[in-house]
């Protein structure tokens, strides 16, 4: 089978590492190519020789509502061409902006499109403009993919297509990191992923901040980009735990991450499906809090 995967880049997040593992194992049985809007350069996760891989570079960010339009019009135009180029059997689309560029595409083409909602979009906020094409377009997807119940339930009102559960896929630790535990007086927690403001790592770092004098020998290791990262930064240096909180760059070894630390934290505004539940093969016990 013939088969195109779309996201929007894989430049580094939890949806995008699927996308590139996922690519890379269909490929051992199928013919796969793996189209993003960004640039093929930009690529954090790589993909096996076997996956086919084109990058569009057209993720630039829009100055204006009518740039916007311009933008995502030249999107769909150039995402339809590079589908019509790998001639698939069947689309598969991950993230809700980038679903409803792919069904666009893909609507005059006729060729099924099986688009997968990466978060709990009941709590996952698109914009009005994006909301309303979402439940327009998802109508014509061949099958929506879900990773919990409460998220298809969701979706199920949006479209009477067919609703797949598939929890979030979990790599297992390298074989070196299971069952190796973290010495006992390891005092460091850390905190992996995107800064961005539903992570509220802004909270993590107020927490810290109020910790009594007697846990000062505990360290925040903060690891990620995004929009907040100088937000952040500036909250470090005025609760003054410059000393004890930093924020570090992104990283693709995480069990590295893991084994060297005391437990793994996660503050959330929204319900989206980590894919660290496995950092207990590192020895790390993990945190989880979030407000719905």
């Amino acid at each position: 089978m013939k088969i195109a995967c779309t996201i929007h880049s894989l430049r580094g997040g939890g949806a995008e590492r699927v996308m590139a593992a996922l690519a890379s194992r269909v490929a051992k049985d199928h013919d796969v190519t793996l189209i993003t809007l960004d640039r093929a350069a930009n690529d954090r996760y790589p993909c096996e020789a076997a996956v086919r891989r084109v990058g569009l570079d057209v993720l630039a960010d829009s100055r204006s509502s009518i740039d916007a339009v311009v933008q995502n019009r030249r999107r769909i135009i150039k995402l339809r061409q590079a589908i019509i180029d790998a001639s698939p059997d069947v689309v598969l689309s991950f993230c809700d902006r980038m679903n409803i560029v792919a069904l666009a595409a893909c609507k005059p083409l006729r060729i099924p499109v099986v688009v997968s909602e990466r978060t709990q979009p009941a709590y996952q906020h698109i914009g009005p403009s994006w909301s309303l094409l979402r439940r327009w377009y998802y109508r014509s997807a061949a099958a929506v993919v879900v990773q919990t119940q409460a998220a298809g339930t969701t979706v199920a009102k949006w479209t009477r297509s067919p609703i797949v559960v598939i929890p979030a896929a979990i790599d297992p630790p390298p074989p070196d990191v299971i069952g190796r535990g973290v010495a006992a007086e390891t005092r460091t927690l850390v905190s992996v992923g995107r800064l961005s403001p539903e992570k509220q790592v802004d909270r993590l770092i107020d927490a810290f901040a109020a910790l009594p004098p007697e846990l000062n020998p505990w360290r925040l290791k903060i690891y990620g980009e995004g929009v907040c990262r100088v937000t952040l930064q500036d909250q470090i240096d005025r609760r003054q735990v410059g000393d004890r909180v930093q924020l570090l760059p992104w990283v693709q070894d995480v069990w590295s991450i893991f084994e060297t630390s005391r437990s793994v934290c996660i503050d959330q505004s929204i319900r989206r499906f980590q894919r660290v539940a496995g950092s207990d093969g590192g020895g790390s016990p993990l945190f989880v809090r979030r407000l719905r």
